[in-house]
């Protein structure tokens, strides 16, 4: 358990800890590069 309190760097970021939190929201992208806004649409 004292692995996951240490320090660790990933290529140039440096993080105090080794916790992560995935993305609340999934990014998903059309063939052109633009954001895919249906999820949105089919809310409203």
């Amino acid at each position: 358990m004292e692995k996951l309190w240490s320090k660790t760097k990933i290529g140039n970021l440096e993080f105090p800890h080794r916790l992560a939190m995935a993305p609340m929201i999934r990014s998903r992208a059309q063939e052109d590069g633009t954001r895919w806004t249906g999820f949105y649409k089919i809310l409203v």
